[in-house]
């Protein structure tokens, strides 16, 4: 998995406080350039290091590798690394999620369909709000984040996974993340926040998808929306335009 951020987006600041220690990880995150000895284009001992860990047998929780380089997704070594694994790794493995910028590099994210079939894409296009505007104290809900719910769904997920019917096959085969999606969803339900955040989890998060809709509000955005206008179908777009304050005429 690849967190992309655009450099002022709290990418690191998710990564450190809020997704480490919610998989029980209180390790100091790792950099690309330790891995690999260097920020150049070259990849070798960074993919040789993923290699190893992905491999281990020793772990569960998995590896963030923070700064990214921006052009490892295009290069030919890491591509290749990544197809092979994707070919070879069977059964519970270890997991690698990068945090990447997206605003320094000469090239777009990797949307081949053999890297976008293997690696899961998660982009964050905007900043943290500042505390005034904060819905939830941000220093509180630092201080509350445990691996409790991370660790309950890894064993009510293993418990499912050694004892698979055929009905749950069927829905790894049409989603690998199906079985953890329903489990936390039940998981939610308990606490009364499945009215929330259920209706995100039945969504499967489409980066080229979620990069075409941000291309399209700027060019609309650059022709001031003078050549909006929306049908029936459309009010779920609304919302979009609402944010720019600009009220388009019904068609």
């Amino acid at each position: 998995m690849v967190l992309i951020g655009r450099g002022t987006t709290g990418k690191t600041l998710l990564v450190h406080d809020y997704f480490k220690p919610f998989t029980g990880d209180i390790s100091a995150s790792v950099q690309y350039s330790e891995i690999n000895n260097s920020t150049s284009a070259r990849s070798d001992r960074a993919v040789a290091f993923l290699d190893h860990y992905l491999k281990s047998q020793r772990f569960i929780s998995p590896k963030v590798i923070d700064e990214l380089y921006e052009n490892f997704l295009h290069s030919k070594v890491a591509t290749n690394a990544i197809k092979q694994w994707s070919n070879t790794l069977e059964d519970i493995h270890n997991v690698n999620i990068f945090a990447m910028n997206h605003n320094a590099s000469n090239k777009g994210i990797n949307n081949l369909e053999e890297i976008t079939k293997r690696v899961y894409y998660l982009s964050f296009e905007s900043g943290w709000l500042p505390e005034d505007e904060q819905t939830i104290d941000y220093r509180i809900l630092v201080n509350n984040v445990n691996d409790h719910l991370y660790k309950t769904v890894v064993y009510r997920l293993n418990q499912r996974l050694n004892n698979l019917s055929g009905e749950d096959e069927s829905k790894l085969i049409k989603d690998y993340l199906s079985l953890t999606k329903e489990i936390l969803s039940d998981l939610l339900a308990q606490y009364g926040l499945n009215h929330r955040l259920v209706p995100l989890l039945a969504k499967r998060y489409d980066y080229k998808q979620d990069q075409n809709k941000t291309i399209w509000r700027m060019l609309l955005a650059e022709n001031n929306f003078k050549n909006v206008y929306f049908t029936a179908e459309d009010d779920h777009l609304k919302s979009d335009f609402q944010r720019f304050k600009i009220q388009p005429v019904p068609k």
